[in-house]
């Protein structure tokens, strides 16, 4: 066994379809945030989606449902076990700047408190560079005292 075989897979999910895969917990929540997706690195997390998306996924990569009634983790184990032989491509880690323009849009004010958590291991200098490369798309984000970023 190797030393990469012991590694946690975090599998992204979005709209009932495998989407890829990732090394870190802190990249995979980054890339929902940006891509509006779910995550598991574990089997137990198929059970938080969706049944729908469970259904969907199941057939997919499983095969036809199972007549009823339906053993939902059961069926959560097979479909993970599935995810593990499958070759499914690597999502590399969203940039600062992507994480900043997804925050700007769902909400218009963040303390750097809140800025700092959604984007872990990352200096406040380069956060404030992708605040400034937003510019030129409309997102202007302006301190406004107390900790407060605003975008204008």
């Amino acid at each position: 066994m190797y030393k990469k075989d012991l590694r946690t897979k975090y599998y992204i999910i979005k709209d009932g379809m495998l989407f890829g895969r990732v090394w870190s917990l802190d990249s995979a929540q980054k890339i929902c945030l940006t891509h509006n997706a779910a995550y598991c690195c574990i089997y137990e997390h198929l059970l938080m989606i969706d049944d729908e998306w469970l259904y969907k996924l199941y057939e997919k990569y499983v095969g036809p449902l199972p007549p009823p009634p339906m053993n939902i983790e059961s069926m959560a184990k097979e479909l993970f076990t599935a995810f593990e032989e499958l070759k499914v491509g690597y999502i590399p880690k969203p940039s600062c700047r992507d994480v900043l323009r997804t925050m700007y849009t769902e909400r218009n004010t963040w303390t750097k408190e809140e800025i700092c958590l959604m984007i872990p291991k990352c200096k406040w200098a380069t956060i404030r560079v992708g605040m400034s490369q937003l510019k030129p798309e409309g997102i202007h984000i302006k301190h406004e005292g107390d900790g407060f970023y605003v975008r204008q």
